[in-house]
């Protein structure tokens, strides 16, 4: 029991000399904002308007029927799948 009282006398007289500091206070999180700022291209972004850059209707419109034409008429494919040209003479 007298160990005892003796580590906690201990254990308080140790944690009373430690100071306390401001200084860490004041600056905590400044490496996470600093981090994000250093990862920000462009701080100011929210304030640009922005332009549209497309296509005009009619572009638009062939691509996409384009792009659904291809899956409605799939091309023959060859035997040769990685295209090396090893089975013989097919492409002739």
């Amino acid at each position: 029991m007298r160990t005892l009282g003796l580590l906690l006398t201990v254990a308080t007289l140790t944690t009373a000399c430690t100071g306390y500091s401001p200084q860490a206070e004041e600056r905590f999180g400044d490496s996470v904002r600093g981090a994000a700022m250093a990862q920000t291209v462009n701080p100011q972004a929210s304030l640009v308007k922005p332009t549209s850059a497309g296509m005009d209707g009619q572009a638009a419109k062939a691509t996409v029927d384009n792009y659904q034409r291809s899956y409605s008429a799939p091309t023959k494919q060859s035997k040769d799948v990685l295209g090396l040209g090893l089975g013989g003479n097919e492409g002739k």
